[in-house]
């Protein structure tokens, strides 16, 4: 059975809602990540490093029997120096 994984983050800094997602699809092995660790570090390249605060998870089933896993994080942005 195919699945994808789905992650959308909010900064903590900013509200939530459409306008601040930054949604993308990951890789499984990132998922896994995601899924064991409390509190990881997830880096884009669009938006930079973010340390998980908090993290959702949610699947939904297509019509053509594929999963979808949403992850929804609450994610605070890594300044670098």
């Amino acid at each position: 059975m195919k699945k994808t994984y789905y992650l959308v983050i909010y900064d903590v800094k900013k509200g939530r809602g459409l306008v601040n997602a930054l949604p993308s699809v990951i890789d499984e092995e990132a998922a896994q990540v995601l899924f064991q660790d409390a509190n990881p570090t997830i880096e884009r390249k669009r938006g930079g490093k973010f340390l998980v605060k908090e993290k959702r998870f949610f699947e939904y089933s297509n019509p053509d029997g594929s999963k979808t896993v949403f992850i929804i994080c609450d994610a605070e942005r890594i300044i670098n120096p």
